[in-house]
């Protein structure tokens, strides 16, 4: 798999360019080609980082599984898929039944619009797959009941993502699923 590199993040990114805040910075593509991206949503690249490519029609993808599709989950899986990811939201109960038959719909509270995404939708039980990433995006109180799941639908190269309000979860589930790598959170 090819890497971006392993120098510094000062490094790896272009200056300022006309941007006086610096809030903007310039990221080199595999095309050789500038991209701009907003500097929040960077990480600091001081190791390296594998490149994922887009891929065409019928290749593999990568596997994403979004554990808990409420607020959180629920706009990244909507996103994700709608930019053309594999994704597969678990959820249970009512909402999940809904957003089987119906979709997922996101209203924008800007511009008061609405947009009904078809999803993947199914329950722990039903998901037979094997994840390359799996954000978690669940209560607190329901982090416990992912575990058995994730051990089931992670396989060796699995990353998991908690992405909980709370401080602390990443740690929680490093302690339980030794075996896979599970970031800190956020």
């Amino acid at each position: 798999m090819p890497f971006k590199t392993d120098e510094p993040f000062q490094s790896v990114l272009g200056g300022s360019g006309g941007d006086p805040a610096g809030l903007q910075r310039k990221e080199k593509m595999a095309t050789g080609t500038w991209r701009r991206f907003n500097e929040c949503v960077a990480v600091r690249l001081y190791r390296k980082v594998p490149v994922y490519w887009e891929q065409k029609e019928g290749e593999n993808r990568m596997e994403y599984v979004i554990i808990g599709a409420g607020g959180t989950g629920g706009i990244l899986g909507a996103y994700m898929t709608k930019a053309g990811k594999n994704v597969t939201l678990i959820a249970r109960g009512e909402h999940g039944k809904a957003m089987k038959e119906k979709g997922l719909t996101i209203e924008k509270m800007w511009n008061q619009t609405k947009e009904t995404i078809p999803v993947k939708v199914c329950t722990m039980e039903e998901y037979s797959g094997k994840a390359d990433v799996i954000l978690v995006c669940v209560k607190g109180y329901s982090l416990e009941e992912t575990i058995p799941f994730i051990k089931r639908a992670a396989k060796k190269e699995t990353v998991v993502i908690p992405i909980l309000n709370i401080y602390g979860t990443g740690g929680q589930l490093q302690e339980k699923l030794p075996d896979i790598l599970v970031t800190d959170g956020c």
